[in-house]
């Protein structure tokens, strides 16, 4: 047992010798020291106790990725199963097959030990953690506040025993020596007091010494026996085995998947060799050997690739590089990021495909069609594959071979080599119903399509279908149209386009069919106006417009029926030139179509005043009294004023300058000014009476 050899002695304190106080200074020190140490210690246990607290949040955080992985929508893990989210930690299948169901099981044995290590920390902040604090912030601190209260009550006591040794020696100083006496002695007895106390307190500190760093590590050890044992208890036995043999399981997998990648990466690098080799495939074209080695087949009914077709401008042509290929007789076309590919051209017997030279480029060739009247320019990637364009195109132009194209389309199974993104939308469930003729859509009248139209921007686009929506706001809505449209087209082989000519002005977005030259002189069928004129959609019933977030060519706006009460149709277009011009122009128009509204408003608002200005100015005239004196001139010449003054009002409102308001009010105050004067006037003249009187009056003054 650890005996304490150094102590200051109470006896001593009240003599407060330089021996006393050198000792006190000595005991002070090493106060100072053990609490410097303390913080120290404390500060170390602190970090063991947070580390515990990081690894509780970094276990729960592992545990809530473990589950959030089969909530996780993956595109190429079929293996997700909701189902074994839920799994209890005792209620483990034998034989888990999925990757999410192992992560789920995972998860559970992560909670099983963050609630240990919660258990744990619990222990250790109740055990080790606050009883060192607690000696750190009350002891130290009442240690403290006792050396200052001993420093001041020896300073005070030895003022006060100066102050009595001053006391001169004479009778007359009696009863201040005694009053000094008796507060010498209050003062020596406090100082005695406090200094008992100090040294009792450090005594203490000494024997605490022998402890205070005990107790801690004892609770840190007999936490973590704990914590072992909880661990223990966890995988006990019963539950060990079913772990081992869960993590065999695993084990065993993880092992034989490893094998399948070895294997594949093996095979991959193999092919990676077998493909380098080959050095031809990196030349745009190909050596004389190799050229004619492969003649193209007469047969093939298919092709795909990129290809560059020539726009036409003012003053230049631009190429501009797209994905096409041919499906159930449409030449289709794709950028690399639409979402489906869309008709190009219809593969017709009247086209012919030659090579052809133009813009000084390699590897063109022409599709001329006869009616109507157009030339499309193409540049292939090298001369073998313009010819299996040129080839492959004249077999599907051929009226005997679209019949076996068709059939080959509808038998064909979607692959990697498939141009088109049907794979994207196969397995869905069916949408809406979805309208691909705009005319089935509109119930017109014959009066509404005779109305007299503004003009305004014109647009050439296509129709793509239509859907109903469950409102008239939102982008949302738009881009889900889109994606059912394009989705059921693809999914029916729907390639068939009706063009239209889109006329955006202050009153309506209205669609003109394009005329089909399909006779031999190539005049319209349709020449009467209201045979072209398909639709039109007012702009007060038009609620939202936008264009696709990913291609530029698509765009589509909704339409409130106002016959039935919440119903909303979206209609899809493509565009050849970008969709947000479009969109812009209908903008402009709503923009145009309000500010009309708000002057027709102004205009009507302003007639009104006008009309109110007229009657009270007509009514103050009339109202005015008629005051003519007989042989007055000058009020004669007032009345003749009041009438001009009354026919130049009539005039002025009669006149539909609204300018002439404000001479309206100046009539108002020029009239009021002659009924003033006209009073004035009928005051200052004399009678002959009053005139007589007043000669009168001043000969007698005089």
């Amino acid at each position: 047992m650890v005996v304490v050899s150094q102590k200051l002695f109470l006896e001593d304190c009240l003599d407060d010798t330089p021996q006393t106080r050198a000792m006190v200074d000595v005991f002070e020190r090493d106060a100072a020291m053990l609490k410097k140490f303390s913080k120290a210690f404390s500060s170390s246990c602190q970090k063991v106790m947070n580390a515990q607290v990081a690894m509780i949040s970094a276990t729960q955080e592992m545990s809530y990725y473990l589950r959030l992985y089969g909530m996780q929508n993956f595109p190429l893990d079929p293996s997700i199963s909701p189902s074994n989210s839920n799994q209890d930690l005792k209620s483990q299948p034998s034989e888990p097959e999925t990757l999410a169901s192992k992560l789920n099981l995972f998860a559970n044995y992560v909670d099983e030990i963050s609630t240990c290590f919660q258990v744990f920390v619990t222990q250790l902040n109740d055990a080790m953690i606050y009883p060192l604090n607690k000696l750190i912030d009350s002891d130290f601190d009442e240690l403290n506040s006792l050396s200052k209260m001993y420093q001041l009550s020896s300073e005070e006591e030895e003022a006060v025993r100066q102050k009595y040794l001053r006391i001169p020696n004479r009778k007359e100083y009696d009863q201040q020596r005694v009053q000094a006496g008796e507060e010498c002695y209050a003062f020596k007895k406090k100082f005695h007091h406090t200094a008992m106390n100090y040294f009792s307190s450090l005594n203490t500190l000494q024997y605490k010494r022998q402890y205070m760093f005990l107790e801690p590590m004892m609770s840190f050890i007999h936490s973590l026996k704990l914590f072992f044992k909880m661990g223990n208890e966890t995988f006990s036995c019963d539950s060990s085995s079913k772990i081992d043999e869960f993590l065999n399981n695993t084990s065993s997998q993880v092992c034989e998947i490893k094998a399948q990648q070895s294997e594949n990466m093996n095979k991959t690098n193999q092919l990676i060799d077998l493909i380098q080799q080959d050095d031809s495939l990196y030349y745009v074209e190909q050596s004389d050997s190799t050229k004619n080695s492969e003649p193209i087949s007469k047969t093939i009914l298919q092709k795909s690739g990129y290809l560059n077709l020539r726009s036409r401008f003012p003053f230049i042509s631009r190429w501009d590089r797209s994905f096409y290929f041919i499906q159930n007789g449409f030449l289709m076309h794709q950028q690399k990021t639409d979402i489906a590919g869309s008709a190009f051209l219809e593969l017709k017997s009247d086209l012919t495909v030659t090579p052809c030279e133009i813009d000084e480029r390699l590897f063109t060739f022409q599709i001329n069609s006869q009616f109507p009247k157009k030339v499309v320019y193409f540049q292939a990637n090298s001369n073998r594959d313009r010819d299996e364009w040129i080839t492959i195109l004249e077999n599907a132009i051929k009226d005997d071979n679209r019949a076996k194209l068709q059939s080959h389309m509808s038998h064909l199974k979607l692959n990697n080599n498939n141009p088109s993104l049907m794979s994207f939308f196969s397995g869905r469930p069916k949408g809406p119903n979805i309208r691909f003729e705009l005319d089935e859509l509109l119930n017109k009248s014959q009066n509404e399509l005779n109305d007299k139209e503004d003009q305004g921007e014109s647009f050439k686009v296509r129709f793509l279908g239509s859907m109903n929506v469950k409102s008239d706001k939102g982008n949302e809505n738009i881009n889900e149209t889109i994606r059912q449209v394009m989705s059921a087209r693809a999914e029916h082989n729907i390639f068939k386009l009706s063009e239209f000519d889109l006329i955006v002005n202050s009153k309506s977005v209205s669609l003109f069919k394009v005329p089909d030259s399909n006779d031999e002189n190539g005049t319209s069928q349709l020449n009467n106006i209201d045979d072209l004129y398909c639709a039109k959609f007012k702009l007060d019933n038009i609620g939202f417009w936008s264009a696709h977030n990913e291609n530029e060519h698509l765009f589509g706006f909704i339409v409130k029926d106002r016959n039935q009460t919440l119903k909303f149709s979206c209609h899809v277009f493509e565009s050849d030139v970008g969709s947000k011009n479009i969109c812009d122009a209908i903008s402009k128009a709503t923009q145009q179509a309000f500010k009309e509204l708000v002057d027709s408003n102004r205009s009507e608002h302003l007639k009104l005043i006008k009309q109110r200005e007229k009657e009270i100015l007509l009514a103050n005239i009339n109202s005015l009294p008629d005051k003519i004196e007989n042989g007055s001139v000058e009020n004669s010449d007032i009345d003749d004023d009041r009438n001009e003054l009354i026919n130049a009002a009539q005039l002025a409102f009669s006149s539909p300058n609204p300018s002439f308001v404000v001479l309206d009010r100046e009539l108002l105050e020029n009239l009021s000014e002659q009924d003033n004067l006209t009073k004035q006037n009928d005051e200052s003249v004399p009678t002959e009476n009053q005139a007589h009187d007043e000669e009168k009056r001043s000969e007698s003054e005089a």
